[in-house]
């Protein structure tokens, strides 16, 4: 489920950049002819996802992004992470967020984490690689809001048949 603010527009916009985010419902129903995991959960329960703050992230905030870039010098097969404090993207009126990170492309969709722990992994979803301007070594990423929360509403609204498009 995508916001309709992204999937009307006709290009890559400034409008397009601030809800450049999408949500998945995955495993819905369990796997495959009822299948669990090694450890014995299902898809659908098991506590592997992360928590997301549709506000509260401020700039300055230290964040990490990660990312499978493609595009050299990288190959698309190994997790890169960056971190840094965020900033707003000028360019966008300060309705983006702004990390400097060299990531290129294949990144995008990466998340970028607030309060992660390098020891558990864990940590709060808070934006994801979108965008970066090719004379810029930063990468760019939507704020998320109550709009993003509901694009995350809708999308689990869709597993059961009620697809309401923000």
């Amino acid at each position: 489920m995508a916001h309709s603010r992204f999937t009307s527009a006709t290009g890559f916009t400034t409008t397009a950049a601030r809800y450049d985010y999408a949500f998945a419902v995955v495993g819905s129903g369990g796997k495959a002819g009822g299948q669990l995991d090694a450890d014995g959960t299902d898809a659908d329960t098991a506590p592997d996802s992360m928590s997301v703050a549709y506000s509260g992230v401020k700039s300055g905030a230290l964040m990490y992004a990660f990312g499978y870039p493609a595009a050299a010098p990288y190959a698309g097969n190994d997790l890169v992470y960056c971190s840094g404090k965020i900033g707003q993207d000028i360019f966008n009126a300060n309705q983006t967020w702004s990390m400097a990170c060299n990531m290129t492309g294949g990144a995008s969709g990466g998340g970028w984490l607030a309060g992660f722990s390098e020891a558990t992994g864990i940590g709060t979803l808070g934006s994801l690689n979108s965008y970066r301007y090719s004379f810029s070594n930063r990468m760019y990423g939507p704020k998320f809001t109550t709009y993003t929360l509901a694009v995350f509403n809708a999308a689990n609204a869709a597993t059961s048949g009620n697809i309401a498009v923000p």
